[in-house]
This record gives C-alpha cells, sequence and structure tokens, in this order.
C-alpha cells in the first residue's frame, strides 16, 4: 500500500504519493541541491551533492537490495525526497543491524503539506521489513538554523541526539573559507583558527600513494584492528566500494615497503555559504602505528589536499578518531554545526555507546 497525506496547508488538497525514486543520480542531486538551496541560502551551509556523489552513496552501490530510494510525487510532480543504506554493525552487545541515513529534502513549497513525515514512515517500514533497528544520520546543531534536529525529535520516540563525534577542521586556504562565512567575525575566527593551526611541513614519511585493488584486504584489516565499540561490520565489496568508487572518494595509503600502515579515506563536496567553499571530506584515518606517529602522515595528506585546490579538511573528531592524532595532525574542533542522530527503528532500542565509534558524516 502507498503512504499518503494530504495537505492542511491549501484551501484545496493535495494527494501525496510515496513510492520508490523515480529518477536517476542526476535528479536526485538537482533535487536536493534545489530544495536545500531555497531552504538555506543566505542563511546557512547547506552540501552541494553532485550526480557522482549521489552515484558512489545510493545508486552505484554492491548490494542495491541495501538501499532504499523513496520519492514523494504530486502526480509526477518529485516533491520530495529520502534514502537511507542498511548497514552491519558491530557493538558491544553483539552484531546490530542499522542504516546509515541522510539527504531527506522536501520542497518548500510543500513544506507543510506532511511530506516528510509520509517518507519518515515508509522508510521505517521497509526497516522493518528489512529487520533493522535503528537509523544513524546527522542534524543541525541546536545553535545553526535548520529544521531536522527539530523533526527528528519530535516524529521519532527514543530519538537520541549525540554530543560527540562533532566536526573537526583544518582550514587549507584561509582566504576562501574565509570568505564563505556570513560574518564578518566569523570570518575573522576562520583566519584565527587558520594561523593556529599552522604546523611544520611533514617530514618524509617514505611511500604514500593511492590505494589499489590488490590493497583492500590490507586496508580491511586496519578497520578490523581498531578498538571500537560501535563501527561498520565490513565486508570486502562494500569497503571496496567506500575506498574507491569512479571519481568520487579518494583513499592514500602509506606504505613503507612492509605493507599498508595507514590510510586516509576522504572525498571532495562543495559547501554553499556566502560563497561556496570545497571541502575534503575526510571519512576515515585508520592506522597501525602510534598516535603521534600518524599524525605526521595525517599533515602529509593535507597537504595533498591543498594541493588538490580544496578549502577545507573536515572530519569527525572523538570518538571517531583519536583527539592526540587529529590535533598532532594539524585539525581543530569547530563551532558546533551537526549533531549526530540516534533514531530506534525497533521500539526499545536503545544506543549502545562506548569509547570508540566508527561512524562517518552524511
Amino acid at each position: 500500500m502507498r503512504p499518503r497525506s494530504r495537505s492542511p496547508s491549501r484551501p484545496w488538497q493535495i494527494l501525496i504519493t510515496i513510492v520508490e525514486f523515480r529518477g536517476d543520480a542526476a535528479e536526485a542531486a538537482r533535487f536536493t541541491e534545489s530544495c536545500w538551496r531555497r531552504s538555506y541560502s543566505g542563511s546557512s551551509f547547506y552540501a552541494l551533492w553532485t550526480e557522482a556523489y549521489m552515484r558512489w552513496q545510493l545508486f552505484d552501490v554492491p548490494a542495491p537490495e541495501r538501499v532504499r530510494r523513496l520519492g514523494a510525487y504530486v502526480s509526477d510532480q518529485l516533491v520530495g525526497f529520502f534514502a537511507a543504506e542498511e548497514m552491519d554493525f558491530t557493538t558491544r552487545n553483539g552484531p546490530r543491524l542499522g542504516t546509515m541515513s541522510s539527504w531527506l529534502s522536501v520542497d518548500p513549497e510543500h513544506g507543510r503539506a506532511g511530506i516528510g513525515r509520509a517518507l519518515r514512515r515508509a522508510m521505517w517500514a521497509w526497516q522493518h521489513d528489512r529487520g533493522a533497528d535503528f537509523m544513524i544520520g546527522f542534524v543541525n546543531a541546536g545553535t545553526v538554523r535548520g529544521q531536522g534536529r527539530r523533526f527528528w525529535t519530535r516524529e521519532v520516540l527514543g530519538a537520541v541526539i549525540l554530543r560527540r563525534p562533532a566536526l573537526w577542521g583544518h582550514i587549507l586556504r584561509p582566504a576562501a573559507a574565509a570568505a564563505a562565512e556570513f560574518s564578518r567575525l566569523e570570518a575573522a575566527g576562520v583566519r584565527l583558527l587558520a594561523q593556529v593551526q599552522r604546523t611544520r611541513r611533514a617530514a618524509s614519511l617514505g611511500q604514500i600513494r593511492a590505494y589499489r585493488d590488490e590493497d583492500l584486504a590490507k586496508c580491511r584489516a586496519l578497520f578490523a584492528a581498531g578498538p571500537d565499540d560501535f563501527a561498520y561490520a565490513w565486508n570486502d565489496a562494500r569497503l571496496a566500494h567506500q575506498l574507491r568508487h569512479s571519481s568520487m572518494p579518494r583513499t592514500l595509503l602509506l606504505d613503507r615497503g612492509s605493507g599498508v600502515e595507514a590510510l586516509i579515506n576522504y572525498y571532495t563536496l562543495d559547501m554553499v555559504g556566502r560563497q561556496p567553499v570545497r571541502c575534503a571530506i575526510v571519512d576515515f584515518i585508520r592506522s597501525r602505528q602510534g598516535q603521534g606517529e600518524c599524525s605526521g602522515f595525517v599533515r602529509h595528506c593535507l597537504e595533498v589536499m591543498a594541493s588538490e585546490g580544496h578549502d577545507v579538511a573536515l572530519t569527525l573528531g572523538p570518538p571517531a578518531h583519536p583527539s592526540i592524532m587529529l590535533v598532532a595532525g594539524g585539525f581543530l574542533p569547530l563551532l558546533p554545526m551537526q549533531s549526530p542522530i540516534f533514531l530506534p527503528v525497533t521500539p526499545g532500542t536503545t544506543f549502545p555507546g562506548g569509547r570508540r565509534l566508527q561512524i562517518h558524516w552524511r
């Protein structure tokens, strides 16, 4: 049965139909950009999810049955989009099935028609059928303009907004990063942060190279070796997709002849504030070195990101990545922008928590 909702904000009633998204990656990118631009342009940062990004995250995936893409339609007009990917997790309490999500977008002209709620209910029905216990996502921090925080805490019983991990950053191009801020005070803060983050040039570590397909087993060992209390249970196909897919993600390895010692996995995402800013989003830093030694590898990779034209590097701080490694590598905590949110699907499910979490920002 197709979930339906009717708009209370119009003098006539609009029939909203929730079905499998009918478009492709290009349409998903166009629609989400349009919704977020019209909702937040000039007041808050928003992401420009490109066609290449959508292909990597939601369309060209190794297990299509584990991704759900929903569309809300008025006749043939797309007015809402929501997607999630099913993921296996390891926790302190044993293996769990959950989903990772973002991208909930509603046409602002239909913002009071109950579309978000209808999409949420349809997604929850799919998750129940799949046996998923929870969804992990991100919402705007309390001091940042946005609708996600209020929507999800009201919509899902037992929703928990986590204080950590928060976003940490490294300013690669101070002028471009400052120009994207909305106020002179914020721009001055970015310039000051860039001054604080000035570090010595990274010493030579030996061979830093791009990931190759034959590196998969060694990289998987790096993920499995971490003392994580809540983490993804990667299989080979899904991890290979995370580390390399077409032109979207990039993974750099430290290999000094004795095998892969460390990796950093990142992709390019443009964010729009007062003007666009090019970000290197670092999903994962994994290492079998000590935290201090790994920081030299991180500094090398930041130099590579700067040479590629990135203005800012962003990653999740502790407990996703150790603070000693991040600070020594050149990252510092930013003002709150986004907060992780844990959304129970099965009633009574609680966040298992732990000292080390392995999640990534979406």
